[in-house]
């Protein structure tokens, strides 16, 4: 009987032994963590800030087609990003570019999904036959793979001396088309 109480006795020290090890390594690699790494694994807001930011898009053969210009961006731990008034210049080689402002923006975690909102504003200068264009809404959302940008808000769209109401718009931005979803109503300029 004395025998299996020393082996009993050798387990539990031995046991108490490793698990004292583990607990001092885990301890240490705890104390050895820099502040900031502690600190941004229970933050919920903003990882990092950009000021001054300048983003370009470029196509298949590297050539610009697309610019950002925000004061601020706030990117997130999931890959989100936030934009404060964004302007976005979409670049075109045989039209005029398309420019986008707008209060906020954001971009999705996979950078699938651009939103704008409050006071957004498209415009592009008139070209050829087609007359400039200017289009206003409360927000808008580019699916990038797509080349689409929709909104379900109001809209008013000014093409010429022609003005467009209406509810919802999708715009395909390979074709320049533009959809009134609902409640469309123009206003034409008197004929002389």
């Amino acid at each position: 009987m004395n025998r299996w109480s020393d082996r009993l006795g050798s387990i539990v020290s031995m046991a108490l032994l490793g698990g004292l090890a583990a607990a001092s390594y885990l301890l240490s690699e705890w104390a050895l963590q820099p502040d900031w790494q502690r600190a941004s694994a229970d933050r919920a807001g903003p990882t990092a800030l950009v000021y001054g930011a300048t983003i370009v898009r470029t196509n298949r053969d590297g050539l610009p087609d697309q610019r950002t210009q925000t004061p601020e961006i706030e990117q997130f731990a999931d890959g989100q990003s936030l934009f404060k008034s964004p302007v976005v210049v979409i670049l075109r080689p045989d039209r005029p570019p398309v420019t986008v402002t707008a209060d906020k923006g954001s971009v999705s975690a996979d950078q699938s999904l651009v939103t704008l909102r409050q006071k957004v504003v498209v415009t592009r200068q008139a070209f050829g036959t087609d007359p400039s264009i200017r289009v206003e809404t409360e927000s808008l959302a580019f699916f990038v793979n797509e080349d689409i940008a929709r909104t379900a808000d109001p809209v008013m769209i000014y093409r010429g001396t022609s003005t467009l109401y209406g509810v919802g718009m999708t715009l395909n931005q390979k074709t320049d088309q533009m959809t009134i979803l609902a409640d469309s109503r123009m206003v034409l300029p008197r004929q002389k």
